[in-house]
């Protein structure tokens, strides 16, 4: 299967786009890594709303295939953004723990997303805790 991971990032504007490219696509070529960048606009930009809401969700369940990509796509569509991640397999490689920084729309109730990832979680065993 495919997974699509979008990355918001500042560098300095001395640092060509090229190399940074170039860079990532290095380290991503053992993994068979797309690199596809662009930059924001000012329009773009201003069409983000300002009243959105930052929280870290952490959750952890069993390692799966499936189970990262179950949770993105719930959170996906309640428009919520995922704006950083780490994640980690046990030792044993049967569990994983994730953080995940979220950035919830105006409209969006934490505890109805809360809600609905412990049902999909159950699934893979997952434990999910939402701090806002």
């Amino acid at each position: 299967g495919f997974f699509t991971m979008i990355f918001s990032a500042e560098f300095p504007d001395s640092l060509d786009a090229n190399v940074i490219r170039d860079h990532l696509s290095d380290v991503g070529r053992p993994f068979g890594l797309e690199i596809g960048m662009k930059e924001v606009t000012a329009e773009v930009a201003a069409r983000m709303p300002s009243d959105r809401r930052e929280c870290v969700l952490r959750i952890g369940g069993r390692n799966q295939p499936g189970a990262l990509r179950t949770i993105s796509n719930a959170i996906a569509l309640r428009q919520v953004d995922i704006s950083g991640m780490h994640a980690v397999r046990s030792p044993d490689g049967s569990g994983f723990e994730a953080v995940l920084k979220l950035v919830i729309p105006p409209s969006g109730d934490v505890e109805s997303i809360l809600r609905e990832l412990h049902e999909i979680g159950q699934e893979f065993g997952m434990t999910a805790e939402l701090n806002h």
